[in-house]
């Protein structure tokens, strides 16, 4: 408990509460010492350091004020040019208002001061041993109600200043400094993807997925994906000059972007790009097409669609089998290999892809960074590529504005360095594993039979 450490620190009974506080451990033992800590703070430096004596000061103005009328401000120029006005000023009120006191004593930090050394290193190893050593989430904002309650708990209301505690930025940042602690980005836990392929709902993917290959070809066999790619491609820092004040901007949403819809086959080809963008109207694309008519008829024969969200949905789908898989196919019998978002598994999508001898085959849940080609070897590339042109690009016209047309261009220029080996390379990935032992050798020669290396 909180309470039993503070009283180990002073024998003053700590102020009753109806509901102790829970977060200081009552086995926590004081940590030994390894420097010797003064018990109370010495003072602050600025104000020892600036001898004036402000009582003489205004014992001084006051006798001259009764012999000339002159104003405070001009006698402190005159006088007392290296003083601070209003530091006069303030302690002249004062005493106009009958206020017997030492003018000379400063007011200030008196709420940082009580915290004494001892007291201040015993809060700082309780943090390092009950948080930091056991890698417990614990922000600022959690340090600063912790040192709150332990403040209260620590010092009677007789004992404390006349400023309340509150815990400021900068005593935090002082005390991260002194005790060796500093705030830094945590690991972000992600969802957990199981890693297994010999489960058996990975086996069936698998045999399915090598069957597909062996009766259509590598070339019939599609894998597609979603993935967002930004307009601009933030989460940088940028350089400053220490002591000025550079408020730099980037002139981009960093939430704003397109879905990129990539599909690839078994064989290494790369298809036609399709980009989903946030709209209601045919309108949408309407500013964006007018600005690629003026570029490369590369970029205007892309695929361009739009959804109420900006993600993939059943009439998006429709399209894209319309306009990308049936336009490779011939409206031949093939594969197209796809995660389980809820968009490729609807009723009327799984009727609509049988009815054109489509088969679909689904990567399981939870296994696409290991089982889906474009996860495996394609979707990373893509992005740091595109990442790396966004770069050079900013870096020669650092003042053009982004917009969705050279997110476009970038994402297309990006793909067309994805390699077909790199493509055949990312399948061989997924697929080269041992389904089963009596189906070894059968599996090794489907793999080997359809993924030619004449391109690669």
């Amino acid at each position: 408990m909180l309470k039993d450490i503070t009283n180990k620190v002073n024998n003053t009974p700590t102020r009753s509460q109806s509901n102790p506080l829970p977060l200081l451990s009552s086995s926590f033992s004081s940590p030994v010492k390894k420097y010797s800590y003064p018990s109370i703070r010495k003072p602050y430096s600025p104000y020892t350091k600036r001898g004036a004596d402000f009582n003489s000061i205004l014992i001084e103005y006051e006798q001259l004020l009764s012999t000339t009328a002159i104003e405070l401000k001009t006698f402190c120029t005159i006088y007392h040019p290296s003083i601070n006005y209003q530091a006069i000023w303030r302690r002249w009120k004062n005493k106009q208002k009958n206020k017997e006191e030492d003018f000379n004593k400063e007011n200030r930090g008196g709420h940082n001061k009580i915290w004494d050394d001892e007291k201040e290193q015993l809060f700082a190893d309780y943090i390092k041993e009950d948080y930091s050593r056991k890698n417990k989430d614990f922000c600022n904002t959690d340090l600063t109600a912790l040192a709150i309650q332990f403040y209260q708990q620590t010092y009677p209301i007789l004992f404390r200043s006349i400023k309340e505690f509150k815990c400021s930025n900068y005593w935090i940042q002082r005390m991260k400094l002194k005790y060796n602690l500093y705030s830094g980005a945590p690991n972000v836990k992600h969802r957990v993807q199981d890693q297994d392929k010999s489960t058996e709902i990975a086996q069936k993917f698998l045999e399915s997925v090598n069957s597909a290959i062996s009766r259509y070809g590598p070339d019939l066999v599609l894998a597609m994906d979603e993935t967002f790619w930004r307009m601009a491609q933030t989460g940088h820092s940028v350089i400053k000059i220490r002591g000025e004040h550079n408020n730099v901007e980037v002139n981009a949403n960093p939430k704003a972007g397109l879905t990129t819809v990539v599909t690839v086959t078994a064989s290494g080809k790369k298809l036609t790009l399709m980009f989903i963008k946030k709209g209601k109207t045919e309108n949408t694309w309407k500013k964006t097409n007018n600005k690629l008519s003026l570029m490369d008829c590369e970029y205007k024969s892309q695929c361009y669609t739009f959804t109420k969200n900006g993600w993939m949905t059943e009439t998006a789908m429709v399209k894209y089998a319309e306009e990308i898989v049936f336009k490779h196919t011939s409206r031949d019998r093939c594969a197209l290999i796809l995660d389980v978002y809820k968009a490729h598994k609807t009723e009327e999508i799984r009727c609509f892809f049988e009815n054109k001898n489509v088969e679909l085959i689904f990567v399981p849940a939870r296994m696409t960074d290991t089982l889906s080609p474009l996860d495996v070897g394609i979707n990373g590339p893509f992005k740091s590529i595109g990442r790396s042109m966004n770069r050079q690009w900013r870096l020669e016209n650092p003042d053009f504005k982004l917009d969705f047309s050279t997110a476009v261009k970038s994402a297309i220029d990006s793909f067309k360095l994805i390699t077909e080996a790199t493509v055949r390379k990312s399948f061989r990935n997924v697929l080269r594993v041992t389904i089963e032992e009596k189906n070894s050798k059968n599996t090794t020669a489907q793999l080997e039979l359809p993924l030619n290396n004449n391109n690669g």
